[in-house]
């Protein structure tokens, strides 16, 4: 991460998810959270996409270096 402005940090390395099983549908916001396993762990920060995406399965999505901008909690 990289301090962009007190509260705000951008990625500074490609964030690359796993390959979609099935249709995610669109997703619009994202999380960072301190856990392994899903709606468990404390969120660390959040951010809204610019664009929402339609995720289909087999789809793999990846995130370049400056294209998250996260509010930290």
């Amino acid at each position: 991460w990289t301090s962009a402005v007190t509260g705000l940090m951008d990625n500074a390395v490609n964030f690359i998810f796993p390959q979609a099983t099935g249709p995610w549908g669109y997703i619009t916001h994202f999380g960072i959270y301190h856990g392994a396993v899903r709606g468990f762990g404390t969120g660390l920060g959040f951010g809204a996409l610019v664009n929402a995406k339609w995720i289909q399965g087999g789809d793999t999505t990846q995130f370049s270096p400056g294209k998250l901008d996260i509010t930290m909690n």
